[in-house]
C-alpha cells in the first residue's frame, strides 16, 4: 500500500510538470518572433562564415613574380627593364621565369648593355628573393614568399583551416550537449572575433596558419550549434525548411566575397574587412 501511494504521488508530480511544460510551450510558442529572431541571427553569422571558408582564395592568391635583382650591382644608367632582362631568363612564351635567374651575382658586368648580354653566363641558380606584381594587391604569398620551393606551404593555409573545421565539429558537438547551445555559440563567437582580427596582424606564416585554425575551429561551433538550435526551437513541421534555409547564407557570403576582394586587395585589409563585422 505504501508503495502504491508513492507511485501515485510521483505520477501526480510528473503530470503536474508536464502540464507546466505545455503551458510554457503555449506561452513561448514554436513559430513566434523569438524563433525568427534566432533564425535571423544565425543567417548573419552564416554570411560571415561563408567569407572565412573561402577567403584563402584571395588571401593566398599567387601574383606574377620573378627573382629580385636588388642585390646585384648594375652599371649606372641601366633601366629597371634592362636589369630584369639581363638577370632573368624567359620561358617559351617570353615570360620571365619565376624560380630561376642567371648566375651573375659575382660577375663583372660591362657598362654597355649589349656587350654585357653577349658575355653573360648561361648558368642558372635558384632565386633567394622575389619581386611581385601588385595589380592584385599584396597577398600572403607576397608577404612570406610562398612560391617555388615554398609553394607547398601555401596549401597548408587552407589545410590548417579545414583541420580546424574537423576538430571544431568534434568539440562543439560535445560542448553543446554538455553545456547547452547558447553558451557554446557565444563562446565560439568570441573566439572567432578575437582570432580572425588577430590573424590580420600576423607577423609570420606560423602565426597566420595557427589563427586560421582557430577561426575554423570557432566557426564550426557557431554554425553547427546554430543549426541545431534553430531546428530545436521551431515546430516539427518547420524543422526541414528552417534547417535547409540555415545553409543559404553560407552561399550568400561565398558570392559576396569576390566583390569585397575586388575592392580590397591587400590581405591584411581584406582579413579585417571580413572579420570586423
Amino acid at each position: 500500500l505504501t508503495c502504491d501511494k508513492d507511485i501515485q504521488a510521483a505520477q501526480a508530480v510528473t503530470m503536474g510538470s508536464a502540464a507546466k511544460f505545455e503551458d510554457l510551450l503555449t506561452l513561448v510558442g514554436d513559430r513566434g518572433k523569438w524563433q525568427y529572431m534566432i533564425f535571423f541571427l544565425t543567417w548573419i553569422e552564416g554570411v560571415l562564415i561563408g567569407f572565412h571558408h573561402l577567403s584563402s582564395v584571395f588571401l593566398g592568391y599567387t601574383p606574377t613574380h620573378w627573382c629580385s635583382t636588388k642585390d646585384i650591382s648594375f652599371p649606372e644608367g641601366w633601366t629597371s627593364d634592362q636589369q630584369k632582362s639581363f638577370s632573368i631568363p624567359v620561358d617559351d612564351e617570353d615570360n620571365y621565369q619565376q624560380c630561376k635567374m642567371f648566375d651573375i651575382s659575382s660577375a663583372d658586368i660591362a657598362a654597355d648593355y649589349d656587350s654585357a648580354v653577349a658575355s653573360r653566363t648561361t648558368d642558372l641558380v635558384s632565386c633567394s628573393s622575389w619581386d611581385y606584381a601588385t595589380d592584385m594587391g599584396w597577398t600572403t604569398v607576397s608577404e612570406w614568399n610562398l612560391v617555388c620551393e615554398r609553394t607547398a606551404l601555401l596549401s597548408t593555409v587552407q589545410g590548417s583551416y579545414m583541420g580546424g573545421v574537423f576538430v571544431g565539429c568534434l568539440f562543439w558537438g560535445w560542448a553543446s550537449d554538455k553545456f547547452g547551445r547558447r553558451p557554446s555559440i557565444l563562446i565560439a563567437a568570441v573566439i572567432q572575433i578575437v582570432s580572425s582580427i588577430i590573424a590580420s596582424f600576423s607577423v609570420n606564416y606560423i602565426m597566420f596558419i595557427f589563427f586560421r585554425f582557430l577561426i575554423a575551429f570557432s566557426v564550426s561551433g557557431v554554425f553547427e550549434c546554430g543549426f541545431v538550435l534553430v531546428t530545436e526551437i521551431v515546430a516539427p513541421e518547420l524543422r526541414t525548411p528552417f534547417g535547409i534555409m540555415t545553409q543559404f547564407p553560407f552561399g550568400i557570403g561565398a558570392s559576396l566575397l569576390p566583390l569585397i576582394a575586388y575592392f580590397i586587395k591587400d590581405w591584411t585589409a581584406l582579413q579585417l574587412a571580413i572579420s570586423i563585422p
